[in-house]
């Protein structure tokens, strides 16, 4: 039987080289976009099926989760990899801030996990990934963007608590903690910086595709960070 994921935020700069290297190795995958004018980013693979969904509008996700279940059953695990950025110190990250990246981080990955992670309750086996941030970890990180790095700290949680939930079945949440990803829009952004340290998106889709073969024992624990964290 072919295996199947869902990559939510297919056509970003992650979610493409994720799809790809899926597809690559055999899986079929259901790329979600936030639009399907976003469907020239990906390539033509009969592997391939696309959807598009506001993933902050938690109905419309619910349904287009339920669709694919009805059409794909053997749904095995969700990458859940759409987000958004910004920067801000505290002093900046009003309501406005806060809610955006809380809808863009957190509610978009939170409306398509929670049907799934209920669905895999129920087949007894599954894969949740989810995409954290180094700035989420670290407060020295963190310190120029709170409110992004705010809502990512709320995905480090939940996979803690969909892991205490599930300890006896084959069904694990985890959090893929990246350096910077090495995208050509962060290498333009930050000319100056040390592209050796940063994190190529192909490294992390391969990490990704082996929390699918390991049995569930070993990914148990919900945070792994592609990085050094500093000393305390």
């Amino acid at each position: 039987m072919i295996r199947r994921v869902l990559i939510t935020g297919a056509s970003g700069a992650l979610g493409a080289v994720t799809t790809r290297y899926f597809l690559d190795k055999g899986y079929a995958v259901t790329a979600v976009l936030s639009s399907m004018h976003k469907r020239s980013l990906l390539p033509e693979h009969p592997l391939l099926e696309v959807a598009a969904v506001d993933l902050t509008d938690e109905a419309a996700t619910f349904q287009l989760f339920r669709q694919q279940i009805n059409l794909h059953p053997e749904l095995e695990g969700v990458l859940l990899l759409a987000g958004g950025f910004a920067m801000g110190r505290v002093g900046a990250a009003d309501d406005a801030a806060l809610q955006q990246q809380y809808r863009l981080n957190f509610l978009a990955a939170y409306h398509m996990a929670r049907p799934a992670f209920s669905y895999f309750e129920k087949t007894g086996k599954g894969r949740l990934v989810f995409i954290g941030a180094r700035p989420a970890l670290v407060a020295s990180a963190g310190a120029a963007m709170s409110a992004y790095a705010l809502s990512k700290s709320l995905l480090f949680r939940l996979a803690e608590q969909m892991n205490a939930a599930t300890r006896k079945q084959d069904l694990t949440a985890t959090v893929i903690v990246p350096a910077v990803i090495d995208t050509p829009a962060n290498r333009q952004s930050m000319p100056g910086a040390d592209f050796s340290d940063w994190t190529p998106p192909g490294h992390i889709a391969a990490i990704m595709e082996r929390l699918f073969s390991a049995p569930a024992s070993v990914p148990r624990e919900p945070v792994l960070t592609l990085y050094e964290l500093p000393d305390p």
